[in-house]
């Protein structure tokens, strides 16, 4: 028997996948951090991607009216427990070396900032292993039911433990924590 697979969230995409974001920079004690205003959940963290930067100046004529610009800066993704930071890239696409904080170029994004950050690929899929499916199944507990956070963690749980008792035994714990989730 296979396991399943389900998409976190909405159906995946096969290419690159765009998010309205918003954020700001934050600087302590000589470090810079480039905060979104809500975390990511259900992608891939430290991965590049890239952050097009809406900026609105004031256009020439006609007096008043504003025109909107978009500029491309390459970032990476991070995503913590409760925040998600973009931290610029160089030219060559890597962040520093090990060891070193160097402050990001001032003018890499400003004190606060909106516009689309576009992932390479869509949201992250939550393979079930056939153990673990068959297990749910058979204690009539649809995987669809599960949260998406709580599938996830499941799932490695089960996953780090080898064929045997081990994982047997943590099968069995799976499917009753679910039970108590969803009231199975």
């Amino acid at each position: 028997m296979s396991g399943s697979t389900r998409t976190a969230g909405t159906a995946g995409t096969a290419g690159p996948t765009r998010i309205a974001v918003r954020g700001q920079r934050h600087d302590h004690a000589g470090a810079t951090a480039y905060v979104l205003d809500r975390r990511l959940t259900g992608y891939d963290s430290y991965r590049p991607a890239v952050l097009l930067l809406t900026e609105s100046r004031p256009a020439e004529p006609p007096a008043g009216s504003t025109r909107v610009t978009c500029r491309a800066v390459r970032v990476r993704v991070l995503t913590l427990d409760d925040v998600t930071l973009v931290s610029p890239l160089g030219a060559s696409g890597a962040a520093a070396g090990p060891g070193t904080h160097p402050r990001p170029d001032p003018d890499s994004l400003p004190e606060s900032w909106e516009g689309t950050l576009v992932l390479p690929e869509g949201r992250r899929q939550v393979n079930v292993p056939a153990d673990l499916a068959a297990a749910l199944a058979g204690a009539g507990i649809d995987a669809d039911e599960v949260g998406e956070a709580h599938l996830r963690h499941l799932v490695g749980y089960v996953n780090e433990a080898g064929p045997g008792r081990t994982r047997a035994a943590r099968v069995s714990a799976a499917v009753t924590a679910v039970r108590r989730e969803v009231g199975g």
